[in-house]
């Protein structure tokens, strides 16, 4: 019997991986006192334009007579704005003001929703007064799924300098530095055949890690992958995972009619290159329950399946995975029929010779 799920054999999962590139930029202000503006790139947002109302930034700067002695201007200050549509300017508690010749770099980031609720956002300097933006501890599983973008604009190398007068406003380019997945299923069962999904969840997701911003000029076009990096993720607990979630009110059945299948909403991962096999890597698992009714109505199957690949992830790329559900892959036996034709067998007849004399053939008596 054939057990090998396609889906288990994870080479059935097609998998496409999207760079988002494009922006969108918003608002200029233009006086004296500190201002920001944002660019958020397309494609892989839950962050979106329309909905894009706060982010948080640390910022500091130095002048010639103290190199070494930086100066907070920002330390995690909320920067909000009202509405999206009509070019409403960033704004802050507290005005801060552009001091000639200081020199200064900004670090932000932004999450969905608002606040980091498991992970702690730092920022710190070294001797010589390099900043050093961080999100230590960063939890990303079913107890915290949002969209996560960071952008820097001037560093210790290439400062943002300030003047008396015309000062730009800071510009952040922000950039999404997780990874984002999502899922298409569909069915080979034959016409008729009704499948319905259920309860589906990504197990043993590396859930853990810590993620260091990177310093840049403010004019630079850095590449989403240039922004930052991530420490080995763990799993903390030893089996974390993540919902998949669904349109509300989604037909959750699909049948082989379907060519477009199923789609899941979006789910947000630590970007990490899993281990293989050889090198006792453990991977991931995709995880669900499935329903599979005949054309008469009849259940045939109702069992939880499971398949384990081991991804490599990058940040700011989406990832969508196509499962193929059919008979055998999810554990059913097809009836089959076999069916022979036996040889010939050689018979004793009961006359088996007779005696002919020339000219003569045998008597047969009619039989009633």
């Amino acid at each position: 019997m054939k057990k090998s799920l396609s889906l288990i054999a994870v080479a059935a999962m097609s998998l496409t991986a999207c760079t988002q590139s494009d922006v969108i930029e918003e608002n200029v202000q233009s006086n004296n006192a500190i201002g920001f503006n944002t660019m958020v790139n397309r494609g892989s947002r839950a962050i979106e334009s329309n909905t894009f109302k706060q982010f948080y930034v640390f910022g500091n700067y130095h002048s010639d007579s103290k190199p070494a002695a930086p100066v907070e201007v920002f330390t995690g200050t909320s920067v909000t704005r009202e509405n999206t549509t009509d070019g409403t300017p960033w704004t802050y508690t507290g005005k801060r003001y552009w001091i000639n010749g200081a020199k200064y770099y900004f670090s932000a980031y932004a999450i969905d929703g608002g606040t980091i609720e498991k992970g702690t956002p730092v920022y710190t300097h070294d001797d010589a007064g390099k900043y050093t933006f961080k999100i230590s501890d960063f939890i990303c599983d079913h107890t915290q799924q949002k969209d996560l973008v960071y952008a820097a604009a001037g560093s210790f190398e290439s400062p943002i300098v300030g003047k008396n007068e015309d000062n730009a406003v800071v510009p952040f380019a922000f950039k999404h530095v997780l990874s984002r997945l999502d899922f298409v299923f569909k069915t080979n069962f034959p016409e008729g055949y009704k499948v319905t999904i259920s309860s589906v969840t990504v197990q043993d997701v590396r859930n853990k890690a810590t993620f260091t911003g990177k310093q840049y000029a403010a004019d630079a076009n850095v590449s989403a992958d240039a922004v930052g990096s991530w420490s080995e993720p763990e799993r903390v607990p030893e089996t974390p995972y993540i919902s998949v979630p669904f349109e509300t009110g989604a037909n959750m059945t699909i049948d082989n009619t379907m060519t477009d299948g199923l789609r899941s909403g979006f789910v947000y991962v630590i970007p990490y290159h899993y281990k293989t096999l050889a090198q006792n890597g453990k991977g991931v698992a995709i995880q669900f329950t499935v329903l599979v009714k005949d054309p008469a109505g009849n259940e045939v199957l109702n069992k939880q399946l499971a398949g384990r690949w081991r991804p490599m992830w990058d940040m700011n790329k989406t990832y969508t995975y196509t499962i193929n559900i059919n008979g055998e892959a999810s554990g059913l036996e097809e009836i089959q029929f076999s069916g022979s034709v036996g040889d010939w067998v050689t018979g004793t007849p009961a006359n088996p010779s007779f005696d002919l004399g020339a000219g003569e053939l045998p008597s047969i008596e009619p039989q009633a």
